[in-house]
């Protein structure tokens, strides 16, 4: 019952990307995660984390240690695989995440091109130093992404798949 619950919940988050909007703030188009993915990392975690403290009280050798380092690691798992928010203005693409290095930018002369795969939903900016952002399936709405970004870019540099 528990995987199907997960299932359906990862169905829904995919197809959530196309209804959701992105926000507009002071001249930004805002690209967060979907809300089931918001909901998902801000009540699992407090829950892995609670689940980790429980289990490490009650446990009464330290070969039965696997069981809260398990839930600490699903918290670690939820913090780091969280897809960060993408915002476009003015001066280019930037991609801001929770954990897990600097924020990446690229401004809009530095794009060397801009890639979409259809199958896999994501879309791909690269720029001529290597740095690559995507917007993937767990954010809102690809086709103002999209639309954000040709508007801005060369249509040459536009590769779809």
């Amino acid at each position: 019952m528990l995987i199907a619950a997960v299932i359906l919940a990862v169905r829904i988050a995919t197809r959530e990307a196309a209804f959701e909007r992105a926000r507009l703030d002071k001249g930004t188009l805002i690209f967060s995660p979907v809300l089931t993915v918001q909901i998902a990392v801000v009540l699992g975690a407090p829950l892995f984390l609670y689940a980790a403290l429980v289990s490490a009280v009650s446990v009464r050798a330290t070969s039965d240690l696997w069981l809260p380092i398990l839930f600490l690691a699903f918290v670690v798992l939820l913090l780091v695989s969280w897809p960060g928010s993408i915002q476009v203005d003015h001066n280019g693409v930037a991609c801001r995440r929770l954990v897990g290095g600097t924020a990446k930018q690229i401004s809009w002369e530095s794009i060397s091109s801009v890639f979409q795969d259809r199958s896999a939903k994501i879309i791909r900016v690269c720029s001529k130093d290597g740095i690559v952002i995507e917007h993937g399936m767990y954010h809102r709405d690809p086709v103002a992404f999209l639309a954000a970004v040709k508007e801005h870019v060369d249509a040459r540099l536009t590769r779809n798949n």
